[in-house]
């Protein structure tokens, strides 16, 4: 039995998949007989993420990524460090040691003077992947990995969602940034694939 087991273990398939939220991120692993003799089963990994007061372990990151103490702190971590931004004392300084939102810019030529290396929407893009990747990504056994993107993403966003990508160290590819209605719709058929009727019938679902 244990055999069996463990050759059941090699013959599945494993990828991720990563949203890349303006307000959070989320990582998702998808694993599947090599055969595809069923269907792929996608769940949410639950991610490790320091902050001042101890670990957080959740699906969700905070896209916010946070210079303070001589640390970059990035997820649950910078986002507790919003808090501190009224206070003077603390340097918590939006773009310069404070970075959230920071989605909406890319693909513009928008620069901050942020610590750290951190000058551009970019580089925040990418330390955000590189957290989710280091935390969450089993590198040993992953076929690959995908991003999603706005399906409004134009070519300069796309681009620089590529460049972020690869800042954090992630082989993504065209083919691999994904837009966000797809990936829902390919979840969809991987969980409904028996009750979508005929191909070339229409039907609404």
């Amino acid at each position: 039995m244990p055999r069996a087991g463990a050759e059941q273990m090699a013959a599945l398939i494993k990828a991720y998949g990563i949203d890349l939220g303006t307000t959070n991120s989320t990582l998702a692993v998808v694993e599947a007989p090599a055969d595809l003799a069923d269907l792929p089963r996608a769940d949410a990994v639950e991610i490790e993420q320091p902050t001042t007061a101890g670990a957080k372990i959740s699906a969700v990151v905070p896209s916010v990524v946070a210079v303070h103490a001589g640390q970059v702190w990035v997820g649950e971590g910078a986002n507790g460090l919003r808090a501190l931004a009224a206070d003077p004392k603390k340097n918590i300084i939006r773009y310069r040691t404070l970075f959230y939102e920071t989605k909406n810019e890319i693909g513009t030529s928008r620069t901050y003077a942020g610590e750290s290396g951190i000058a551009s929407p970019v580089d925040v893009a990418g330390r955000v992947l590189r957290f989710i990747k280091e935390a969450g990504i089993d590198a040993g056994g992953a076929a690959g990995v995908v991003v999603t993107v706005p399906a409004s993403f134009q070519m300069l966003q796309r681009q620089d969602t590529l460049l972020a990508c690869k800042q954090a160290g992630l082989e993504v590819d065209g083919g691999r940034l994904l837009d966000e209605p797809c990936a829902a719709f390919i979840d969809y058929i991987s969980r409904n694939g028996a009750g979508l009727g005929e191909l070339g019938a229409d039907r609404r679902n």
